[in-house]
């Protein structure tokens, strides 16, 4: 009888189990750093 799970190493690799929740908030994250130079140039000009 095999056991219902594995049993890894703590170095192995293992994805995040809400790697679309992690996408998304990625995304956002990627925006708000690429709109912050674009507003602090317009507020200088």
């Amino acid at each position: 009888m095999s056991a219902p799970y594995q049993i890894l190493p703590p170095t192995a690799p293992v994805r995040a189990p809400h790697d679309g929740l992690e996408q998304v908030v990625r995304q956002g994250a990627q925006r708000i750093l690429q709109a912050a130079p674009e507003a602090d140039v317009d507020e200088f000009l």
